[in-house]
């Protein structure tokens, strides 16, 4: 049996989750492959699989217009960023993963796969109606593996006044028109070739749900990460998105090791225990942050393993052998060791589920998107705290760390989520649903 997996947007938390499913089905002996933009290879490869180049999708920019949006107040977002963001991160992904298609096509049609299993977010639609027109059966995966995206109002969220509510997209609406009254001025040939993408996209979507109306053809989804625990312990506070299968989380992909001097570091005082900070990509780490817990992670008497592209050590702290800082490291295995006691995180979906996977508690600093709601679920669950990125001190950090490391509550809880976990064998439930599907298919 030969699977292709397809991920039009080749960011990590799109690439790993489907990575995970792979992993899982290789250990059936089922034949996986890849499918993704240029930015993506270095994902595929880690972990042994084949895979298919398409032409880079990201703008030049990418990483730049990620971190304005993390960073950006929600009012400001509404009234002018999110279109913007849209204009120059989305529209542009979907420009180029559309126009990537034939090639997608054409790789399939050189596989020749049994079935096709693609990321669903933005572009999911599109592999599903290339399916469609290929006679190949396709089940698409939601990335974030939880029942965030049918909570209405978010976790966390302030919710907007009365007045809020009916004067934001207004002005937004006006301060949208107004931009593009000024851009058309200013730069008319950048402008012209924005409408002219935006017009191209709407143009390619129109057709596909054409399509997908006369073809009839449902959409599978399914979902692998923490919807299931969610669900079990959590179901009298959230709404259930109905529309996913979900599985338990999958076991994290265990690629890479621990260096040599990491590793001397981790066992070198075994009497003090050790935080893991990492935060992602799109967190600016600020010298508040960066001072609070090191002072909080003083106050308890611990040292900290910091995994940041960047250096966030304060030049008075350099040199203290109770900080490292490394630029990466393999989360996973990081988290499996025993010297690690603890986890500070953005509280993306991928952190969450290794955290979970290996029993560690988690002090959750979430940034945007489905991280509020994925701290909010640690926080609900026992299993660890949360903090507002806008609103904190040395003394809330220190008081919180010192919760992680040493209530025993909250390490027997997060504990015993693990051992549910895994005991879900939510690999071979994947592995039923997908021969499931593609049975189902051969019947019809």
């Amino acid at each position: 049996m030969r699977i292709t997996f397809v991920a039009l947007i080749p960011d990590a938390g799109h690439v790993i989750p489907l990575l995970r499913i792979a992993s899982t089905l290789r250990l059936k002996d089922i034949e996986c492959h890849f499918i993704l933009p240029e930015e993506g290879k270095g994902l595929p490869a880690t972990h042994g699989f084949e895979y298919d180049l398409l032409p880079p999708v990201l703008p030049a920019n990418a990483d730049s217009l990620l971190k304005k949006i993390s960073h950006t107040s929600p009012l400001y977002r509404k009234l002018f960023f999110n279109r913007y963001f849209e204009t120059h991160y989305f529209q542009p992904i979907q420009y180029k993963g559309l126009s990537s298609l034939p090639l997608v096509k054409d790789i399939i049609q050189h596989r020749k796969p049994d079935l096709i299993i693609s990321d669903e977010h933005l572009l999911g639609a599109a592999v599903h109606d290339l399916g469609v027109q290929s006679g190949i059966p396709v089940l698409m995966h939601r990335a974030s593996g939880s029942n965030q995206q049918c909570q209405n109002p978010q976790p966390y969220a302030d919710e907007p006044s009365l007045l809020a509510r009916n004067t934001i997209p207004l002005l937004s609406r006006i301060i949208g028109k107004f931009s593009d009254a000024v851009q058309s001025k200013l730069n008319h040939k950048l402008y012209r070739s924005i409408k002219e993408m935006k017009i191209e996209v709407n143009q390619n979507w129109g057709e596909i749900i054409e399509r997908g109306k006369q073809s009839g053809k449902p959409k599978q989804i399914f979902t692998t990460g923490m919807a299931t625990t969610e669900r079990r312990h959590l179901h009298s506070r959230i709404t259930v998105c109905g529309d996913a299968q979900a599985f338990g989380p999958l076991p994290p992909l265990m690629a890479g090791d621990i260096s040599t001097e990491d590793r001397a570091w981790l066992e070198m005082q075994p009497d003090k225990p050790v935080i893991l900070v990492s935060l992602g990509s799109m967190v600016t780490i600020t010298n508040k942050l960066s001072r609070c817990l090191i002072k909080g992670a003083k106050e308890n008497h611990c040292r900290i393993l910091w995994v940041s592209r960047t250096d966030p050590v304060p030049e008075n702290f350099k040199g203290d052998q109770d900080i490292r800082w490394i630029s990466w490291g393999p989360q996973p295995i990081l988290l499996a060791d025993r010297s690690i006691r603890g986890f500070v995180s953005h509280a993306g979906s991928g952190a969450v589920q290794e955290a979970f996977w290996f029993g560690k508690p988690m002090l959750c600093i979430p940034q945007i998107w489905d991280q509020p709601y994925n701290a909010w679920v640690v926080e609900s669950l026992g299993a660890g705290r949360v903090i507002n990125k806008n609103q904190f001190s040395v003394e809330q950090v220190s008081r919180y760390l010192g919760d992680i490391l040493h209530d025993n509550s909250i390490k027997e809880t997060m504990d015993g989520h693990s051992r549910e976990i895994r005991e879900l064998d939510s690999g071979t439930k994947v592995f039923e649903y997908v021969l499931a599907a593609l049975q189902d298919y051969k019947r019809e």
